[in-house]
């Protein structure tokens, strides 16, 4: 297992019979389009070594269509797997002027009141969980915070959280109310039976807004054996208001989950 830009450097301390006898399995592939700019030299790098390999595969529960795949990808035959016998994934769209209260008051809900599931919020920032953390006046205990890690993020983070919460790892030890930030939005396994998925994107803050046909599609699938088959998106009207009507956004919400459903276990 590697990165991207450890590929290269695989491939030559391994030697030239690598190709010969290795499958590259590339997880995740539509990630190649949308790092491409950022991570250039990373993406490039693996583009350059597929050619090499005598076997290849680019997976992906969210596929990108066919127009917009990069010209190294665009011969690739194309195999879809359906999962059958998959119950639907339902869509709640639940849109405020901010998207703070209702979490505050899901937390203080599901603290106070006891409630039988547990609570999986993704949002993309960690500067709102801190004010979620502070205003629901959560403990460290009752939560859990997936956030990144890396770099000089971790003390930012830390900070932005403040007390003595921890920032844990996506894994089997849930607790009632979990926060995941993008770091978690891909490629990795939560197991809960009891888990609820809540999406929120405030529609104010940019780093907020979620691409409907491929982030949200992974994160429905991101508990993998929860009992509940829904997902509830939180979202300010600010930006969405702008140019789509409320149906309209709705529709194409459900209609993208659609797509995702036969994936999501």
């Amino acid at each position: 297992m590697a990165t991207y830009d450890a590929i290269p450097r695989v491939a030559e301390v391994a030697g030239a019979e690598i190709y010969a006898k290795a499958l590259l399995l590339v997880d995740e592939y539509h990630r190649l389009l949308f790092d491409y700019s950022f991570r250039h030299r990373a993406v490039t790098g693996l583009l350059a070594e597929m050619p090499k390999f005598s076997r290849a595969t680019y997976m992906s529960a969210t596929p990108i269509e066919r127009e917009f795949l990069l010209d190294e990808l665009q011969a690739l035959p194309t195999t879809r797997i359906i999962w059958p016998n998959e119950p639907p994934m339902q869509v709640q769209l639940w849109h405020e002027n901010s998207p703070l209260a209702p979490v505050v008051n899901l937390c203080h809900n599901a603290v106070t009141h006891g409630v039988a599931y547990n609570l999986h919020f993704f949002v993309n920032s960690v500067d709102f969980i801190g004010r979620v953390l502070h205003h629901a006046r959560l403990s460290p205990d009752e939560v859990k915070i997936v956030c990144s890690t890396s770099g000089t993020s971790e003390q930012i983070n830390r900070e932005k959280l403040g007390g003595d919460y921890s920032i844990g790892i996506p894994d089997k030890a849930v607790r009632k109310i979990n926060f995941y930030t993008s770091t978690a939005f891909e490629g990795c396994d939560i197991y809960d039976k009891q888990g609820k998925i809540y999406v929120v994107s405030d529609g104010t803050a940019r780093h907020h807004l979620l691409d409907v046909s491929t982030t949200i599609r992974q994160i429905a699938g991101r508990i993998r054996d929860t009992r509940y088959k829904e997902i509830t998106h939180i979202f300010s009207t600010v930006r969405y208001a702008e140019g789509i009507t409320y149906p309209q956004f709705k529709a194409a919400t459900e209609k993208e989950l659609d797509k995702a459903e036969r994936f999501v276990k």
